[in-house]
């Protein structure tokens, strides 16, 4: 009896020392893991089978591997955040540690937190289980930090400095890096102060992730240049040569970007995006580089993408290839590459020279229409000086094609009565704002949004006359001094007199600037009233884009010289602005385009009706039985 209790210790003995079968992040994901029908295409079980060139790197940050810092420099919506959620979803249930996940500002920690961090727990029941209920009175699960049992998970702004000091830290995820600030709050560089953090954990891990933005200024770039530089290489269908992804290789037949495939490198066979779909479960990571760091790094663009055909890709290519600003964007966004603008500096003289005639004087000169027959919306910017208020009214068409159509100045002093009764120059500013224009196709139009500059002397001024006319879209504005802030603010800020919105003025600014330099009428064209005189243009193009280095890093900032005035350039900006807060408010100017060119259509058709008709009318009534019935044979 003795010796089988003996046996039986000694078996419980060696059980307890037995350690659980080693597991991956993406075993833990296809196991445990159910995404959200609010956040995902495709809601239910996650499935590793859709994004197969996913696995690698997320198997690199499973806690048996020893890669220490894993870098992706993915393009949009091919899954590069869920490898992160996976992770830490995985490090809460399998391999616990303090973590910290750092999105680029502090509103945005709050959205990823309700948006993807706690969909994620409340749909996985393996984390369920380990992190207290939000609503609960256990303290331990706020909206910015996630305990559990062995670790804790920190959400913070790489804005603000004080969640990126202090804590030590095991685990840190760096989403979409490029938007980060360079200075955190005065204290240094956000990515170093978490990075000091991980100090003293010999098995740290670190994830980077993001698109990135502009050659010699990217995060993401620097980092995945100091990595093995891994690129995904799938198998030709016809020859089996395998081979990494490139945009030259994309191929369509002339004027239909939507029938386009990928020609292979080596027998220069077409591969459709069925058979893409197939090579993408064949296809492996092929490193290009050594790394002295050891670190793992990612390239991948939305060529890959299971969701994104070949066609739409080549469509907004062609849309984007003559605008600066638009190209930009496919570029970083789908192609996962840095943009490099080579374009030369903006010449007042030679914008001078392309005035057309319209806007308020061409009408009433009737040498042509006040508001063109391209622009579907219409935005005002107001300035405000000590001794004046300057406006500048724009019109918007399809692609972002822009009219300057009227620039306004009042003389007055704007501390003056701004109230519900305004005065001076106010009061002036206010009809301005509620006038009606002419369209070329004979519509009477009104402004769709209004930006005032807040950001001077008479703050309190300007915020009165917005917030009695928010029903207007008359909006406060300010602009903002970091230069990754995005063009238009999610939320507004809040004063006792009124809300106002800060504006991102230096990618505003760098928008118009690269969208002067456009040659030929279309997308993103800059068109001027005639009405414009040569030193509105002098202040137009009198701010430059230089360069200085911040702790080694480029960092773009805009010059003009001492007492040169800028007003024309800053109301262009504060137009950019509006046209964003209506974006953010939901509206869509492309769609807006594809309805006013619909009706065009519908209208052209009943002309063309309208002409045969009488035609037919006239026959019919020779061949018109008289009133009393049929005509006898």
């Amino acid at each position: 009896m003795a010796t089988n209790d003996t046996s039986d210790l000694a078996q419980a003995f060696c059980k307890g020392l037995d350690t659980p079968p080693l597991q991956t992040v993406t075993e833990w994901a296809e196991a445990n893991r159910f995404l959200d029908s609010r956040t995902s295409a495709e809601p239910g079980r996650y499935r590793p089978d859709r994004t197969p060139y996913a696995v690698e790197p997320m198997d690199k940050l499973s806690a048996h591997d020893d890669t220490e810092q894993v870098v992706l420099m993915w393009a949009a919506q091919v899954g590069k955040t869920e490898i992160g959620n996976n992770w830490l979803g995985s490090i809460i249930d399998y391999s616990p540690g303090p973590t910290l996940a750092v999105q680029s500002t502090v509103d945005l920690a709050n959205d990823f937190s309700k948006q993807r961090i706690a969909p994620m727990i409340e749909l996985s029941p393996a984390l369920r289980d380990k992190v207290a209920p939000p609503r609960s009175r256990d303290s331990s699960n706020t909206l910015r930090n996630k305990e559990f049992a062995g670790g804790a998970l920190y959400i913070v702004g790489a804005n603000a400095p004080a969640g990126l000091r202090s804590k030590p830290i095991r685990f840190v995820f760096f989403d979409e890096v490029d938007s980060y600030p360079l200075d955190a709050g005065g204290e240094g560089d956000p990515i170093d102060l978490a990075m000091k953090r991980t100090a003293t954990f010999r098995n740290r891990k670190i994830l980077m992730t993001s698109t990135p933005t502009i050659k010699g200024e990217s995060r993401i770039e620097a980092a995945f240049a100091e990595s093995d530089q891994r690129r995904y290489e799938i198998p030709c269908p016809r020859c089996g040569t395998f081979q990494a992804l490139v945009w030259k290789q994309v191929k369509w037949p002339k004027d239909r970007p939507e029938d386009a495939s990928y020609q292979c490198i080596e027998c220069e066979m077409l591969i459709n995006d069925a058979e893409k779909a197939k090579a993408l479960a064949q296809g492996h990571w092929q490193e290009t580089a050594e790394s002295a760091r050891g670190i793992a790094g990612y390239h991948l663009s939305a060529l890959y993408s299971p969701w994104v055909r070949f066609g739409e890709l080549a469509k907004e290519f062609r849309a984007s290839a003559k605008d600066p600003v638009r190209l930009q964007v496919f570029v970083n966004t789908r192609l996962a590459e840095t943009f490099e603008d080579q374009g030369e500096a903006v010449d007042g003289h030679s914008l001078l020279g392309r005035r057309e005639p319209f806007g308020v004087e061409a009408k009433r000169t009737g040498k042509g229409p006040e508001v063109p027959a391209g622009v579907l919306w219409l935005t005002c910017a107001v300035d405000t000086q000590d001794d004046r208020l300057e406006a500048l009214v724009v019109g918007w068409g399809a692609g972002e094609e822009c009219y300057v159509i009227d620039h306004r100045v009042w003389y007055g002093d704007p501390a003056a009565h701004s109230g519900q009764s305004p005065e001076g120059v106010w009061a002036e500013l206010d009809i301005y704002l509620g006038r009606e224009w002419l369209h070329e196709g004979g519509n009477l139009m009104r402004l769709q949004a209004t930006c005032v500059d807040s950001g001077g002397h008479h703050a309190s001024a300007v915020r009165t006359f917005a917030k009695q006319r928010a029903g207007r879209n008359v909006w406060a504005i300010v602009g903002s001094r970091t230069s990754t802030d995005p063009i238009w603010p999610k939320k507004p800020k809040k004063t006792k007199v009124g809300l106002f919105y800060r504006v991102g003025v230096g990618e505003a600014k760098w928008k118009v600037y690269r969208r002067l330099r456009i040659p030929e009428a279309g997308a993103g064209y800059v068109h001027f009233s005639d009405s414009l005189d040569g030193a509105w243009f002098e202040q137009l193009t009198v701010e430059k884009r230089r360069t200085r280095y911040v702790k080694g890093r480029p960092v773009h900032y805009w010059w003009k010289p001492d007492h040169a005035r800028n007003e024309a350039f800053d109301l262009m900006v504060y137009n950019v602005a509006a046209l964003h807060g209506l974006y953010l408010g939901g509206r869509n100017l492309e769609q807006a385009a594809k309805r006013a060119a619909s009706a065009s259509t519908k209208k052209r058709t009943k002309a063309k009706v309208a002409d045969i008709r009488p035609k037919y009318s006239e026959q019919a009534s020779k061949r018109r039985p008289k009133r009393g019935g049929y005509l006898r044979r």
